[in-house]
């Protein structure tokens, strides 16, 4: 067999030389002393045996924090701002606030500038309503001790008030619709119209001229003439009296 050729020697490994700026490491008793251990999260792995000195920690951190942060960053003497359940800003209850607020400080100042906003837990028909109250208070305070039974005010708020379950109360509904609904329509503006048996208007369109047979007028003047006979023979009667 033919002679193995000898092996060419190759380029020796040597290691890269270090960077330019780079230090050599330093030795054991040369390296910086360890910092404070950073607070141990609970989401860490493995076994937490002294949760106590741990939530301490973290606590310690979370004030600390706190207390290096700015306070306008965290909404000190913002404005409060008034929210629906959706997410949406409620503009309006803001401006009632702040109403409310100004008439505040007005009356302390010296009770100038009242502002008309609604207060809590109402609005202005509330408001208009208990100063109705009050009237009404005021001038059943004003009236003599005893009350009859034809009390017009009494009557009048009796009348005038709705009750649940009154059988009654859909029909006087009804008629207050007609006499508004009435209330709205054109009426005669011009001469008096000749009386009838029935107190009937003229329409708003009648141009004032009677046109009947005269029935109604005949009818009038009847009635007149046994009135005013009715009065003679009374006072015929009693003249000798």
């Amino acid at each position: 067999s033919a002679p193995h050729a000898p092996r060419r020697a190759g380029p020796s490994r040597r290691p890269p030389p270090p960077p330019p700026n780079s230090r050599p490491p330093a030795a054991p008793s040369e390296r910086e002393p360890p910092g404070p251990t950073p607070a141990r999260t609970f989401s860490a792995p493995g076994l937490h045996t002294n949760v106590q000195s741990e939530v301490a920690a973290i606590q310690a951190e979370r004030d600390a924090a706190l207390r290096a942060t700015d306070a306008t960053t965290l909404g000190a003497g913002a404005e409060t701002v008034y929210r629906d359940k959706h997410g949406r800003k409620l503009d309006y209850l803001t401006e009632v606030v702040k109403g409310q607020d100004g008439s505040a400080a007005a009356a302390g100042a010296g009770g100038k500038g009242a502002s008309n906003a609604p207060s809590w837990g109402g609005g202005l028909k509330q408001e208009q309503e208990q100063a109705q109250r009050a009237a009404y208070a005021q001038r059943e305070a004003a009236k003599p001790f005893a009350r009859y039974a034809d009390d017009a005010d009494l009557d009048d708020r009796l009348r005038h008030t709705n009750r649940w379950g009154d059988p009654l109360a859909g029909r006087l509904n009804s008629d207050k619709a007609k006499a508004a609904a009435a209330a709205l329509r054109p009426k005669y503006t011009g001469p008096a119209p000749p009386p009838n048996r029935f107190g009937q208007q003229a329409g708003h369109r009648w141009d004032g001229v009677d046109r009947s047979n005269g029935f109604e007028r005949d009818f009038f003047k009847m009635q007149t003439n046994a009135n005013l006979r009715k009065d003679e023979a009374y006072k015929w009667s009693t003249e000798d009296m």
